[in-house]
């Protein structure tokens, strides 16, 4: 499968337009949530941008993309955020790419069931590869992104195949 390969700088540079983006948009934030493993990263670098301390992770066991279409199953939690981390907090919520938006969805709904005040969704990438896989179309799950591909984004932490 095609692919375009972002280097460590890449995905730097990629991580500052990004908190750029959700600053010059005005929407409040006072905690990043990273998606585990691939959203920590840019949320971490996001978070020297936006200049909050206050950094979560969540964890999504299954990805819509991690086997063949007829297998997919519904993206699962595997986070303990409580609601203490995020009740009330004004959420960004960080991955570094997002296709078909399941991950992402159910990361946010998760947010959504522990009270957050707002939650704004960001990746640094959308690749529309898993969208023309299952013939979806529409505008990009995240509401902010840097990058569009239509082939898809390799990142230096995949393990080389």
């Amino acid at each position: 499968m095609p692919s375009r390969f972002y280097s460590w700088e890449d995905l730097h540079a990629l991580s500052n337009q990004l908190a750029h983006r959700v600053l010059d948009a005005g929407r409040p934030v006072d905690t990043i949530v990273g998606i585990a493993r691939t959203g920590l990263l840019p949320a971490m670098l996001a978070a020297f941008v936006i200049d909050t301390r206050n950094v979560l992770t969540i964890s999504v066991r299954t990805t819509a993309t991690d086997v063949p279409s007829e297998q997919r199953l519904t993206p699962v939690i595997g986070s303990h955020l409580m609601r203490e981390d995020v009740e009330g907090r004004h959420c960004l919520l960080v991955d570094d790419v997002v296709d078909t938006g399941a991950t992402m969805n159910a990361a946010k709904r998760a947010l959504e069931e522990l009270g957050a005040a707002s939650i704004s969704t960001a990746a640094l990438i959308w690749s529309r590869v898993a969208f023309a896989r299952n013939d979806q179309t529409g505008p990009c799950p995240a509401d902010f992104w840097v990058e569009e591909l239509d082939v898809w984004a390799a990142v230096p932490w995949e393990p080389k195949s």
